[in-house]
């Protein structure tokens, strides 16, 4: 599907009560990383009966969801990515580590003491995710993590072709975060061109 010029006003009022359930590894709040959270955004619907249409979004870190409860950034792009027709959610990260301050990821990266959860998108099971799927580059427009960012999308682009990659532009910046999607057409989406 060509998701270029779609903005995200396509989020109805009755998609906007749609509550993600997310299945993840990170099974409770003590967790201090998450390396993949699953969302099924079709859940009344029997499998067999639809299409599957599945959709990676790829962010820098995990915030606070965990397996069964959602936080404000998977409950956005569920909703997003219910609206654009997609059936099932894969939400990745550039780190595993959940936190919700940018600023303490930089400082536990250049910590060489500690291990930040570099997710390895060369993985099987990362390319086994990416496989038929669509996706969407969330990491925001910060230019932090310059050297993450170039090795993923090379990673992603050996499982994903490049008209497959989109980002959220606002305001005609991109890629934006989702803590700053709005459902209007300031946000919409575009091919992702890789500048890294």
């Amino acid at each position: 599907m060509n998701l270029t010029g779609r903005t995200l006003e396509c989020v109805t009022n009755d998609i906007r009560a749609f509550c993600p359930v997310p299945e993840s590894d990170a099974k409770d709040d003590k967790a201090i990383n998450r390396t993949v959270l699953k969302v099924n955004l079709d859940p009344k619907t029997y499998r067999e009966s639809v299409e599957e249409r599945k959709i990676v979004v790829v962010g820098i870190n995990p915030s606070t969801a965990i397996e069964g409860q959602s936080d404000r950034t998977i409950t956005v792009v569920s909703r997003c990515m219910k609206a654009l027709g997609y059936t099932e959610l894969i939400m990745l990260n550039l780190f595993t580590y959940r936190q919700t301050d940018l600023q303490k990821v930089k400082v536990k990266k250049d910590d060489m003491t500690e291990n930040l959860g570099k997710t390895k998108f060369d993985s099987e099971e990362n390319k086994e995710l990416l496989k038929d799927a669509d996706v969407i580059i969330a990491w925001g427009i910060d230019s932090s993590f310059f050297e993450e960012k170039k090795l993923a999308y090379k990673e992603i682009l050996k499982s994903v072709s490049e008209d497959r990659i989109w980002c959220v532009e606002k305001n005609g910046k991109g890629p934006v975060h989702p803590r700053v999607w709005t459902y209007n057409k300031e946000c919409k989406l575009v091919q992702y061109h890789n500048s890294l």
